[in-house]
């Protein structure tokens, strides 16, 4: 299962494999995000080690929705993802789940 967030003219790629850990409970699944993967529309891939006190969770009530998550950009491109974190220059919108395979 892949996760994709896009940010002005960037995608944000975060993979379950290496990056992600799912939890299931019943029907309604917890993602944890752990690392981001940042996309570029050329093709080259570019790996953005977050700075992360706490797991971040995304609820799956908010897969599907329009609901943004945010992201905080710091030094040596890397990232932090902050609920309620308030600042639109940040704000990146979730797309969706795209399944592997």
């Amino acid at each position: 299962m892949t996760v994709i967030f896009k940010y002005k003219s960037k995608q944000y790629l975060i993979t379950q494999s290496k990056y992600v850990k799912v939890k299931d409970f019943g029907k309604e699944g917890i993602i944890v995000i752990k690392e981001i993967i940042l996309l570029y529309s050329k093709g080259k891939l570019e790996l953005g080690k977050p700075f992360i006190n706490k797991n971040v969770i995304v609820q799956s009530e908010l897969l599907n929705s329009e609901k943004k998550l945010s992201v905080k950009f710091r030094r040596r491109k890397r990232y932090l993802i902050r609920k309620g974190f308030k600042s639109k220059k940040y704000k990146i919108q979730l797309l969706g789940i795209v399944k592997n395979g």
